[in-house]
């Protein structure tokens, strides 16, 4: 998934979400146990130290369609 106005990118692995900058891991965010709002919270904070600014419920919009059916307040699986 392609980080909306940002050259980053996310991929889903098994317990670990991988955040790609031209093709190469940049950061690993394990999401196993986390709700969404804290794993959007975590990954948008590592942005910003990398200078990129996005809004941060357009982030954790895009972080749901990695997880179908999932309650914002409820854990990752």
């Amino acid at each position: 998934m392609r980080i909306t106005g940002t050259r980053y990118t996310i991929d889903k692995k098994p317990n670990v979400l991988e955040m790609r900058h031209q093709g190469r891991v940049v950061a690993k965010f394990e999401y196993v146990g986390k709700t969404l709002n804290d794993l959007s919270d975590e990954i948008w904070e590592d942005l910003k130290r990398k200078g990129t600014t996005v809004l941060k419920g357009a982030l954790k919009d895009e972080l749901a369609t990695l997880f179908p059916g999932i309650r914002v307040t409820g854990p990752l699986k």
